[in-house]
């Protein structure tokens, strides 16, 4: 099995400036978030719980529990995470009555990561890492 905890540094990335435009976030902010290079670090996996640390806040996610945090911009949003092998999955609601989701699939080898987000519009963005 593939060691999931790491830090990875972003290398690639394809439409994602598209995907946050089609969320809503305004076009300066968008064009700001799709531009930061900041790593992800997998800190610890677990049955019950994933903990990442992402653009300076660490979070701790119960595994197949909804989990209620702020976002950098101090927007609350909704998030169940599950765990399949080398694959973590995030369904999030991002407003308070889930008409508007996004699920990102991270999958994990032993030399990077791939995280693909396709919101509820239908917008698709793909991120590449490497580990570091």
């Amino acid at each position: 099995m593939v060691k999931l905890e790491g830090t990875y540094e972003l290398v690639s990335q394809e439409n994602y400036l598209e995907f946050l435009k089609s969320l809503g976030v305004p076009d300066a902010e968008a064009e700001k978030q799709s531009q930061l290079k900041e790593p992800i670090t997998i800190k610890s996996v677990s049955d019950s719980s994933i903990v990442m640390s992402y653009s300076g806040q660490e979070v701790a996610f119960p595994v197949g529990k909804e989990y209620e945090y702020s976002i950098r911009n101090k927007h609350t949003i909704w998030t169940v995470a599950t765990i399949s092998g080398d694959t973590i999955t995030f369904k999030t609601k991002l407003n308070a009555d889930g008409s508007l989701t996004e699920e990102k699939v991270i999958k994990i080898t032993d030399s990077d990561l791939t995280s693909t987000t396709t919101s509820s519009k239908g917008t698709k963005a793909v991120r590449q890492y490497k580990r570091v």
